[in-house]
Protein backbone atom coordinates (compact mmCIF):
# COMPACT_ATOMS: atom_id res chain seq x y z
CA UNK A 1 0.00 0.00 0.00
CA UNK A 2 3.01 2.58 0.67
CA UNK A 3 3.88 2.06 -2.94
CA UNK A 4 0.28 2.86 -4.05
CA UNK A 5 0.54 5.91 -1.86
CA UNK A 6 3.66 7.05 -3.29
CA UNK A 7 2.46 6.45 -6.74
CA UNK A 8 -0.68 8.57 -5.85
CA UNK A 9 -3.39 5.51 -6.57
CA UNK A 10 -4.10 5.90 -2.72
CA UNK A 11 -3.89 8.87 0.50
CA UNK A 12 -2.09 8.08 2.90
CA UNK A 13 -5.08 8.33 4.98
CA UNK A 14 -6.99 5.58 2.93
CA UNK A 15 -3.58 3.28 3.65
CA UNK A 16 -4.38 4.15 7.34
CA UNK A 17 -7.85 3.33 7.38
CA UNK A 18 -7.29 0.23 5.54
CA UNK A 19 -4.35 -0.90 8.12
CA UNK A 20 -6.36 0.28 10.74
CA UNK A 21 -9.04 -2.66 10.08
CA UNK A 22 -7.31 -5.59 10.25
CA UNK A 23 -6.21 -6.55 13.31
CA UNK A 24 -4.66 -9.81 14.57
CA UNK A 25 -5.04 -11.86 17.86
CA UNK A 26 -4.22 -15.18 19.87
CA UNK A 27 -7.98 -14.88 21.61
CA UNK A 28 -9.91 -17.07 19.63
CA UNK A 29 -13.40 -16.08 20.94
CA UNK A 30 -12.18 -12.71 19.12
CA UNK A 31 -13.31 -14.08 16.03
CA UNK A 32 -17.05 -14.79 16.90
CA UNK A 33 -18.54 -11.83 15.31
CA UNK A 34 -16.09 -11.93 12.11
CA UNK A 35 -16.93 -12.36 8.41
CA UNK A 36 -13.57 -13.96 7.53
CA UNK A 37 -11.32 -15.62 9.24
CA UNK A 38 -7.40 -16.73 7.35
CA UNK A 39 -6.17 -19.70 9.02
CA UNK A 40 -2.26 -19.46 9.16
CA UNK A 41 -1.31 -22.62 11.41
CA UNK A 42 1.08 -24.77 10.55
CA UNK A 43 1.17 -27.76 8.32
CA UNK A 44 -0.25 -30.29 11.59
CA UNK A 45 -3.89 -31.62 10.06
CA UNK A 46 -4.39 -32.57 13.42
CA UNK A 47 -4.17 -29.02 14.54
CA UNK A 48 -6.13 -27.35 12.25
CA UNK A 49 -8.83 -29.78 11.85
CA UNK A 50 -8.77 -29.01 16.10
CA UNK A 51 -8.88 -25.01 15.14
CA UNK A 52 -11.95 -25.69 12.27
CA UNK A 53 -13.89 -27.45 14.90
CA UNK A 54 -13.13 -24.74 17.47
CA UNK A 55 -13.75 -22.09 14.95
CA UNK A 56 -17.54 -23.82 14.14
CA UNK A 57 -18.20 -23.07 17.66
CA UNK A 58 -17.97 -19.73 17.73
CA UNK A 59 -18.25 -18.36 14.47
CA UNK A 60 -21.48 -17.50 13.24
CA UNK A 61 -22.96 -18.93 10.16
CA UNK A 62 -23.30 -16.62 7.22
CA UNK A 63 -24.57 -18.03 3.80
CA UNK A 64 -24.33 -15.46 0.80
Amino acid sequence: MSRNVEKGRMTKEEMDAVLGRIHGTTNITNFSDRDLVVEAVIENMEMKKKLFAELDKICRLRQY
